[in-house]
């Protein structure tokens, strides 16, 4: 990934993308230039560091929890099949890690 003069990074995210026959675990990186428009880098397995490697999983799940919550929020999909397609974590699952995270709840696995 190359930065033009002017250019910074904005945010940088664990990003899993599955498709049929294929798996990346890719790191998105944002990038704003002077004008203040966005773009989207993707750091390809090769191209990341073993640092990045390490907090991948954990920017995976921060990732998907937080796309979740935009999702409840904003959109509203017609059939409960739509909103389980959309992200891969059950909803469950994504808000017990919330719960962890926040200190809401320090048992996942309630009886």
């Amino acid at each position: 990934m190359k930065l033009q003069p002017g250019e910074r990074i904005i945010t940088a995210y664990a990003n899993c993308v599955s498709l049929p026959g294929e798996y990346n675990q890719l790191i998105s990186v944002i990038v704003m230039d002077l004008r203040g428009d966005l773009r989207e880098e993707c750091l390809q397995k090769s191209e990341q560091t073993e640092d990045m490697k390490l907090l991948y999983w954990t920017s995976n799940v921060a990732h998907i929890s937080m796309t979740n919550l935009v999702i409840s929020i904003y959109e509203k999909p017609a059939k409960k099949e739509e909103w389980e397609q959309k992200i891969p974590m059950d909803k469950q699952t994504s808000d017990n890690i919330i719960n962890i995270l926040t200190g809401k709840n320090n048992d996942p696995h309630p009886d």
